[in-house]
């Protein structure tokens, strides 16, 4: 709604998409994926883990995977911390700073277990073992595609133009705080993958399966155009 108020001419304009039952189904289905393999054979866990940092099915999917995940939701964030609203300065506490695979350093970070994973964001950065040198080469180009998808799309078809400072700043914290979730979530997996860590697999599947949730929400949302700001309520 913030969009459309903002910008009469976007993308997003006109849109409607009423939630339903096919859509929700199909997000349920795809936590309860996660949910089963936490529940799994450890060879099972693994299988999932490995299948859920890389595309599988639409590998044109904006955020299909964590590493495109991490990488669109790194790219958008940087797009808007850059380009902010006209008349407007970038808040201090949300900039951003990138370099390697898997890697961010937040100005104010609040996810308290992400450095939990550094000495995994390090093997990856050093190759420090074979398994994290090929798991590196092939984060490392899904990555960065998905760094300049999301810049595209939020210097096109979406922006923060026109935003008031409240709402700007209410964009800031939810998209740091996302790319802390799922930078902690694609870290823990690469861990279960690389040692064979059925344990941190399995706290990383059922992270994974409530970031699936929460982002089926947001895209609802997104795409449903309602003018209000009233919370939909389950029927």
């Amino acid at each position: 709604s913030e969009i459309d108020a903002a910008q009469e001419q976007s993308q997003l304009s006109g849109v409607a998409l009423a939630p339903g039952r096919e859509g929700f189904d199909r997000s349920v289905a795809d936590a309860r994926r996660g949910l089963e393999a936490a529940a799994a054979s450890d060879a099972d866990l693994l299988a999932y883990n490995q299948e859920s940092l890389f595309p599988s099915g639409d590998e044109g999917g904006i955020a299909s995977g964590l590493v495109a995940n991490f990488g669109y939701n790194q790219g958008y964030l940087l797009e808007i911390l850059e380009s902010p609203p006209k008349g407007l300065s970038t808040p201090k506490g949300y900039g951003i700073s990138s370099a390697g695979p898997l890697a961010c350093v937040y100005e104010s970070p609040k996810l308290g277990v992400l450095p939990r994973f550094r000495p995994i964001e390090v093997a990856l950065a050093e190759g420090s073992k074979p398994v994290y040198a090929d798991l590196a080469a092939r984060i490392g180009p899904i990555q960065q595609a998905g760094v300049a998808r999301g810049r595209a799309v939020w210097s096109g078809g979406l922006s923060v133009q026109g935003f008031p400072p409240e709402e700007y700043e209410l964009l800031l914290n939810v998209s740091s705080s996302y790319l802390e979730d799922v930078q902690a979530t694609a870290l823990a997996t690469v861990q279960a993958v690389a040692e064979r860590d059925a344990e941190i697999g399995r706290r990383a599947a059922i992270a994974d399966s409530a970031m699936g949730l929460w982002l089926a929400s947001y895209g609802t949302g997104l795409m449903e155009g309602r003018k209000d700001r009233a919370t939909p309520r389950f029927a």
